[in-house]
C-alpha cells in the first residue's frame, strides 16, 4: 500500500481511507498496551505472535515504536503482513500499545536502574475457578544506589501477584514476582502488572482463557523453580534435560519454548518437546537445555513453554561463568536486532555501514597511496 504524506507534521494519507493524526493529545494506557500486545479481543493473531515473549529484544525493529504511535500507524498502513492488525486497532489502542512499548524500550536503557524478566506470559486455557501455575518475574537493581519499590500492582483482579521485594531494592540487589491467574470469568482474560519504583514505571505483560471443559495443566516433573549449570570454561557448553508431564485427562499441543531474560543468548533450547507436536495424557516429553559458559561471572534467563491448554510453571535458568578475567559486557543498544517473520516495523531497505569495513578500506586506500608516492 502506497503513503502519501501531507502536511508533514499533523496528517497521513493512505489508499481508501484517510487517518487523522494530530500530535497525542489523548491519554495513553500503557497497561491496555501490555494486553493488547498479548492477545486482541478477537482470535486473530496478536503483536506476541511475530514479535515475540520478549519485546525488549526488538525482534522485527518493534522497539521504533516505542511512545512513537506515528511509526506504528504507518507500519500497519504499509506493511502488507501487518494489515490484518489495522482495522482491528483503534487510534487509541494504538497509543497504548506505543505507550507500553515505551515502557520495554526503557528496560534497555542502562541510565535506568531497574531490570526484569520476563515481561510477558501466557497462563494458556485453564478451568474456572481454578489457580494455574506460578510464573516469576525477576527484578535486578543495576545501579550503584538502593531503588524504592513503591507499588507492585494488577491490573485485572484475576490476576494474583505476590513478592519479596523490599521497600529499598539494593545495588545490585533481585527479587521475584509470583504471578498466577484465578478466574470464574469464562473467555480471555487479559492484564497486567505495574511495577512502580520513583524513576520508572515499568508492565508485565498477562493473558489466559477461562473455560469449563476438560482441560489439562503441563507441570515439570519434581516441580523444579530453578534450572544450575555449575560453573563452566569459557565457551565450555552444557546441557540438562527436564520432564514436561500432561497429567491429563486431554492431549495438548505444543507451543513456543522460549528462554527470555538479560543473557537468554547464553542459553538454547536444544530438542525436546517441540512446537507442533501432540503430548497425550499421562505421557511426558524430555526438553534438553544447553548453557554456553563464558567470562560473565552469571548468566540468567528465564525458561517459558506456551501450549493450547495450561501452560507450566516457568523455570528461572542460570550458569555460572569464569570471571578469571575482565568480564566483557556488550550493551543491549550493541545487539544487532533481531528477524524473523516479515512484520519489520521501520524501512525494510535501511542498512548502516560497517564501521570497521570503512576504517580498513580506507586504511587500504592510503596504503595504496603511499606505495603510488615512493614509486
Amino acid at each position: 500500500m502506497n503513503l502519501r504524506r501531507s502536511r508533514p507534521s499533523t496528517y497521513y494519507w493512505s489508499i481508501g481511507a484517510l487517518t487523522l493524526w494530530a500530535p497525542m493529545a489523548m491519554a495513553q494506557s500503557a497497561a491496555n498496551g501490555a494486553a493488547l500486545y498479548m492477545r486482541l479481543p478477537s482470535d486473530i493473531s496478536s503483536c506476541v505472535s511475530c514479535h515475540g515473549p520478549d519485546p525488549s529484544q526488538n525482534r522485527n525493529n518493534i522497539l521504533r515504536a516505542a511512545n512513537n504511535p506515528r511509526a506504528l500507524t504507518q507500519t500497519l498502513n504499509t506493511v502488507g503482513v501487518m494489515g490484518y492488525l489495522r482495522p482491528n486497532l483503534s487510534t487509541q489502542e494504538i497509543a497504548d500499545l506505543s505507550a507500553f512499548l515505551g515502557s520495554v524500550s526503557a528496560l534497555n536503557d542502562t541510565a535506568l536502574p531497574l531490570r526484569m524478566w520476563p515481561i510477558t506470559y501466557e497462563f494458556g486455557v485453564a478451568l474456572g475457578a481454578t489457580v494455574t501455575p506460578v510464573h516469576t518475574t525477576r527484578l535486578e537493581n543495576r545501579s550503584a544506589d538502593a531503588v524504592p519499590i513503591l507499588s507492585i500492582s494488577a491490573s485485572n483482579p484475576a490476576v494474583e501477584t505476590n513478592h519479596n521485594c523490599p521497600t529499598a531494592l539494593p545495588a545490585g540487589g533481585v527479587c521475584d514476582i509470583k504471578v498466577s491467574m484465578n478466574s470464574q470469568d469464562m473467555g480471555l482474560n487479559r492484564g497486567a502488572v505495574k511495577v512502580q519504583t520513583a524513576s520508572q514505571t515499568q508492565w508485565i505483560a498477562t493473558s489466559g482463557s477461562v473455560t469449563r471443559d476438560p482441560v489439562s495443566t503441563l507441570r515439570w516433573r519434581g516441580n523444579p523453580s530453578v534450572l544450575s549449570f555449575p560453573i563452566g570454561a569459557a565457551d565450555s557448553v552444557q546441557q540438562q534435560t527436564i520432564a514436561l508431564e500432561n497429567p491429563g485427562p486431554m492431549p495438548v499441543v505444543m507451543g513456543a519454548v522460549s528462554l527470555v531474560g538479560p543473557q537468554a543468548f547464553q542459553f538454547r533450547h536444544e530438542r525436546g518437546c517441540a512446537a507442533g507436536s501432540v503430548l497425550l495424557a499421562g505421557t511426558a516429553c524430555d526438553l534438553t537445555v544447553s548453557y554456553t559458559a563464558s567470562r560473565l561471572p552469571l548468566a540468567q534467563s528465564t525458561l517459558q513453554v506456551r501450549s493450547n491448554s495450561g501452560n507450566p510453571a516457568s523455570i528461572r535458568v542460570e550458569g555460572i561463568g569464569t570471571p578469571d578475567q575482565p568480564a566483557i559486557s556488550v550493551p543491549l543498544d550493541a545487539l544487532p536486532t533481531q528477524t524473523g517473520g516479515g512484520c519489520t516495523i521501520g524501512p525494510p531497505n535501511q542498512k548502516q555501514a560497517d564501521k570497521t569495513l570503512v576504517m580498513l578500506l580506507g586504511m587500504s586506500a592510503l596504503l595504496a597511496w603511499t606505495r603510488r608516492r615512493r614509486g
